[in-house]
This record gives C-alpha cells, structure tokens and sequence, in this order.
C-alpha cells in the first residue's frame, strides 16, 4: 500500500506543478489587467467626484445627491461620504432620509465620533433629545483610551453648535483616565470658544499641577488668550484663578511666576514687582527674580520700576551674589532713561559720568563689566566731548582682554567707532577688518562689518559701501539688516548722476559731521543740501539728521516739525516708523502731551505693524493709558 502511494507521489508532483503554474499565470494575468485598467476606473472616479464637489460647491444640491448616494453605497464605512449625503439630506429639506440615513449608520459604526456626533445632532434637531443624551452616556461609559477619537468627539460636536455637551464628553474622558493634558488643552480652548474664561484658567492651573514641565506650554497658550485690555473679561478671570488659587496654595511657586508674568504681559509692571519680590523671598533666590524683572523693564523702556528693582536688590547688601550686577545695570538704567525722556545733559550728565565712575572702580572683570565698560567709553567720547580720554581708558583695558574673544572684538569696534570721530578714517578701517576676522559670522561680526561699510560712505566710496550694505541686509541682528538697507536704498536712488553723486557726497559729509558731535558744521552742510534737494530718500535722511540736531539742541517744537516734513515728503519711506515713535516720545516727554504722544505711537502701531519699534510703541500706548485711566 505504502509502495503504491510512494509511486504515485511523482504523478501528483506533476500534476500540483501544472496547476500551480495555470493559477500563477491566471494571477498574473488578473494583476496585469487591474494594474492596467486601474488608472482609468481611478480617472473615472476622480472625474466624479470632482464633478461632485463642483455641484456641491455650486449649491446645486439635486444634481450633486445621485452621485455622493452612489458613493456612499460604494463606500459605507468612508464616513465623509457619509457626512457629506447627510448634509445633503438637510439642505433639500429631506429629514426622513436624513433620519434613516443617520440611524442606519449608527447601528453600523456606533463607535466612530463623526457619526455619534452626527447621531446626537440629529436627535437634537428633530427627534428625541433623550436619545441624544442615551448615546453620549453610552459612550461615556466606555470611552476609548486613545484621546484622538475623543478629541475628534468634541470637535464634531462643538462645530455642529453643542459645547456644552463637546465639553461634557471631553471631561467624562479626562476623569475617566486621569487628567491628561492634551485633554486639558483642548478644554481650555473649548471653554474659550464657549464663553466660560473662568473655567479655561482653573483647566490652566490643573495642567500647570499635573507638571510644572507645561509652563512655558501654559505661557505660550496664554499669549494667544491674553487681550490688550488689562479689563478684558479672559484677562480679569485668568488673574482672579491665579490669585485665588495661591491664596490657597502659597507655597506654589510656578503659579505665582506665571501670575508676574501676566502682570508683564499687561505691562503692569508694579504689580509684577510685587509678585517677584514675593516669589523671590518664597524661594531664597536672593534677588535673581527680581533682576530679571527689571531687566526686562528696562528693555521694555519702564525705567522707574526698573530702578525699583535694581534699588531692591542693593538693599539687600553687598553680600548678595546679584548686588554688582544690580549695580551695573542700575547705572545703564540711568543712561538709557536720561536718552528716552532727552535729559541727558548739564548736571545729570555729570552725575552719570560719576555713577559709571564709581560702579567701574568696584567691579571685577567680568561679562557685565566690558558692557558697562563700553557704555562709558562711549559716553566720555560722545556726549561729554572727550574722545581722547575714551580712546586711553579703551586702550589701557586692552591688555586685560583675552586675545580673539567677543570682548576683544567688542572693544576694538567701539576703540574704532571712537576714532572715525575723531577724523581718523584708516586705523578705525584696520580694527574693523581684525573683528569681522576673527569673529566671521557672529553679531560681533556683523557690527564690525557695518562699521567699515559706514566709514566707506563718510569716505565717499558709495559703489563699495552699497555692496557691503547689500550683504548686511541679510545680517541677524535687525538694527543692523535696517540700517543696512537704508544705505543700500538711499545709495540706489542716487548713484549715477553726477549731480546726484554731488549731493549724496554732501549728505555723506553732513552726516559725519553729525556723528562726530559737531552739529554746527552739519547744520551748514544740511541748509545748502536741503536748498537744492526738494524731495526724495535724501531729503528724508537729511531731514532725520535735522531733527536729532534739533532735539539735542532743546528746539522740541522745531524738531518735530522736521519729522512731520520727513513724514510727508516719503510716507512709505523706511525712516517713517522712526519719526512716529521720535514724534511720540518728544510728545510723552518733553511736551507733555499723552494724548499727542499716544496718537503717534497708535499711528505707528496701525501703519507700521513689522516695524522694530512695535514693542516700544506699544508698551509706551499702554502706560500712558493706564495712566489716564487712573488720573482722568
């Protein structure tokens, strides 16, 4: 028996290798006509549905009905198809077949969150709210732990009109499986969209416990809900939260930081002082939090909380380790304060040349101490007229500075920045080209860069200058990239007349002059330029060089008649954003005149929305409004 089957095995071997062979090439011949004739059924369906969405969108819904039934019945389980019929249904008026279509795919796909929300929306509209509620406790009972159908749940209800009930699901979930903060974030922005801010700002806190890792999660979601408006009905309930909750938990630190910074963001500077000093003693930071606040109040040109701050730290005494730094940066508030109101000049300029004085002989070298260093040299060579002096004391701290760093570079810029004032075009030309060398593709860099192609166009080498400012209009320091397309422009404008090329000599002229603190002879140069030239980018530059002339001198008036001849002479000119905040602040300060100054820097604001000044304008608009809402 067993012999008989053994040879009968090679005929069953033959025969299996024929009828394999017939079904691979029967397989291979059904492959080839379907991978053939797939691209033109594919084109077809494509053409359809194209066809179909062209009626949809035309609102000639009984053409477009034929084919998204015939869609539907092809794809059941495709649950826009699905959606889209439904949607049909509605717009022709056709609530039985909505009603069929509707209740026939939810026994089919009762877990799929498109068509239980589908399901509830239609209950609600025309038939049983109970059943509605029925569904979505279902649900709730058994809800999937993955958060993406849940997520899609509460969209598709939300946008079909049903927060409450969006929310509701969303929060059966979250309790279901702990608060997790994907949930947390989506019900801050439900609540948002639902009118509830008070609720967003509790689901805030609730994620800021679940992990202080989410704060700057929590600061970046605030920036978006935060209004300009301290009174804003979001503004007023997220601090109300804040406020709440850490009167209740004092010892949460993260909290209370991220209510100062709310308080910054409003530019309510001395509430957030409040709080940092808080926060500060709460956590033995010895003064660290507070010298930040003023730092950035300091940036943010809110130089007398600013000076509260840095006086804060200096009475914590010498033995705190931010008590020098708190020094330093006090007497550069002091510079830049004296700039923003004009004051700097006469007997504070004296004192500031004594505060520098005093904090440089206490110092130790170090980061701060070459910044404080050089505003001084600057200081000494610029506004008190004693460049020799500068360029000593910058030459007797050379030797300290290690060789090839971004504090020898930033010396050597500023030693060359000094000389060009002087009337010394060639050795500032030798230290620029060392930093742009031994610190290629830096800021410092860039800043050396900038100071050769200025001195090229004081040299009256206009082709060089603007191919150099070409380069520097892609540089990442964005004064620079300004000040650099300026040049470029202004260059443009002029370059290839001779009269032109005359005129743009005598602008170039002028404006070393300017730089070099010699007014009167600038002021000669600007007259004779101003006469011939009537219009135009060099009129604008010529007319910026006028004002700040005026403005030193003490002529407000004068000079802000200068910016608005500026303004009307080149409205989209790249100089305009400038004379409206130099306008405003000439107003807030020197004028007093907030309601002047705040027209000129909502001007800017509106206008000029990608202009580098937004920040200051706006912090400056929102000071002085909270000021006349306190004194109106």
């Amino acid at each position: 028996m067993f012999k008989g089957i053994s040879l009968l095995q090679p005929k069953f071997a033959a025969l299996s290798a024929s009828l394999l062979g017939y079904f691979i090439t029967q397989i291979f011949l059904t492959l080839f006509f379907f991978l053939f004739s797939f691209p033109q059924l594919n084109g077809q369906t494509e053409q359809e549905l194209q066809l179909a969405r062209q009626y949809l969108d035309q609102g000639e819904f009984a053409k477009a009905l034929p084919f998204y039934e015939r869609f539907f019945q092809q794809r059941p389980e495709e649950q826009l198809h699905f959606l889209t019929l439904l949607k049909l249904h509605y717009a022709m008026d056709q609530p039985s077949m909505a009603k069929s279509l509707v209740e026939k795919q939810f026994r089919k796909w009762p877990e799929s969150p498109e068509v239980l929300a589908a399901f509830v929306d239609f209950q609600l509209r025309f038939a049983e709210p109970k059943l509605a509620e029925k569904a979505l406790k279902a649900w709730s009972k058994n809800p999937p732990s993955d958060f993406r159908p849940a997520e899609n749940l509460a969209n598709s209800l939300a946008a079909y009109g049903h927060a409450a009930m969006a929310i509701q699901a969303l929060e059966d979930w979250n309790k279901r499986f702990g608060n997790q903060a994907e949930a947390l974030y989506k019900l801050v922005d439900l609540y948002v969209s639902d009118n509830k801010p008070n609720l967003a700002a509790n689901k805030l806190i609730q994620l800021l416990y679940l992990s202080p890792g989410y704060y700057e999660g929590i600061k970046s979601r605030l920036v978006n809900l935060l209004s300009e408006d301290p009174e804003a009905p979001m503004n007023l309930s997220i601090k109300q939260a804040f406020i709440s909750e850490i009167q209740k938990n004092p010892d949460e630190l993260e909290l209370a930081s991220l209510l100062m910074w709310v308080f910054i963001q409003e530019t309510n500077f001395s509430q957030a002082f409040v709080h940092a000093k808080s926060i500060d003693q709460r956590s033995k930071a010895e003064g660290s939090i507070v010298l930040d606040l003023g730092l950035v109040c300091r940036e943010q040109q809110a130089f007398e909380m600013a000076n509260r701050c840095f006086l804060y730290i200096g009475s914590l005494g010498e033995n705190s380790p931010y008590f020098l730094d708190a020094k330093m940066a006090e007497v550069q508030n002091m510079e830049d304060w004296l700039r923003w109101e004009g004051r700097l000049a006469g007997s504070q300029l004296l004192q500031l040349e004594k505060a520098y004085e005093t904090v440089l002989t206490a110092m130790p070298p170090s980061q701060n101490f070459i910044q404080t260093t050089l505003r001084y040299a600057r200081l000494l060579a610029f506004d008190l007229r004693k460049k020799q002096q500068a360029i000593g004391f910058l030459s007797n701290n050379m030797p300290t500075i290690r060789s090839g760093t971004i504090e020898e570079g930033l010396v050597k810029i500023t030693l060359a920045d000094i000389l060009i004032a002087t009337g010394d075009f060639w050795e500032p030309s030798l230290l620029y080209g060392q930093v742009e060398k031994s610190l290629p593709n830096t800021p410092e860099g860039h800043e050396a860069k900038w100071g050769n192609t200025r001195l090229s166009f004081f040299r009256a080498e206009f082709s060089w200058a603007q191919t150099q400012a070409k380069v520097l209009k892609a540089s990442t320091t964005k004064h620079i990239a300004n000040d650099a397309l300026g040049l470029s422009l202004l260059i443009s404008d002029l370059l290839g007349e001779d009269s032109n090329i005359t005129s743009l000599a005598q602008y170039a002229r002028a404006d070393w002059a300017f730089y070099s603190r010699n007014d009167s002879l600038a002021t000669m140069i600007l007259d004779s330029l101003e006469a011939e030239i009537k219009y135009g980018p060099i009129l604008s530059a010529s007319l910026w060089i006028r004002f700040q002339i005026l403005e030193r001198g003490g002529h407000t008036d004068a000079a802000i008649n200068a910016l608005r001849i500026l303004i009307k002479n080149e409205p989209s000119g790249l100089l305009v954003d400038d004379a409206y905040l130099a306008i405003g602040r000439l107003y807030e300060n020197q004028l007093q005149q907030p309601e002047k100054a705040m027209e000129a820097y909502r001007t800017l604001l509106i206008e000029h929305p990608g202009s580098l000044h937004n920040q200051t304008a706006r912090v400056r608009y929102r000071v002085l409004k909270s000021r006349q809402k306190a004194n109106p």
